[in-house]
């Protein structure tokens, strides 16, 4: 998914909402929207009370997102920590790496922590990488853009 570059104010920010759903609830209300399930809701649903559709889609929403967010930023130390992994990394994995990547992982977009069985798939692993890839750029960029003011 890419991110929406400008005002948030704006018609486009709405219409970029609309043609990227953020997770499972906007494309179920999508879909009862052009089936016409919510409008048959709606008119079922007595006067003054509140269907639950807004409630039950941000609930999915967070249950099943599409796109990963961090919750948090490095901090100095896990910034200079995960530089010195960044810079030495190979496409193989010592124990210790992994166990590195997996908690970082976990803490910065805060999800419980996963480390994958010995001899089983890196896959997740590298999707980890790729997600704390982001994360530590959007960092470095943060940190150039002070430091040229």
């Amino acid at each position: 998914m890419n991110q929406f570059k400008g005002d948030k104010s704006t018609k486009e920010y709405k219409q970029w909402l609309k043609d990227n759903p953020e997770g499972l609830g906007d494309t179920i209300e999508k879909i009862t929207k052009a089936t016409g399930i919510k409008k048959l809701v709606e008119r079922f649903t007595p006067k003054g009370k509140e269907c639950g559709c807004n409630e039950r889609k941000e609930k999915l929403n967070k249950m099943f997102p599409y796109r990963l967010k961090a919750v948090r930023c490095l901090t100095e130390d896990e910034q200079v920590h995960y530089k010195a992994f960044k810079e030495n990394r190979t496409l193989r994995l010592n124990n210790d790496e992994i166990k590195f990547v997996c908690k970082l992982y976990s803490e910065i977009f805060n999800k419980l922590y996963y480390e994958p069985p010995k001899n089983s798939s890196l896959k997740p692993v590298y999707r980890m990488i790729e997600a704390l890839d982001k994360v530590y750029e959007s960092y470095e960029k943060e940190i150039k853009q002070r430091s040229e003011k």
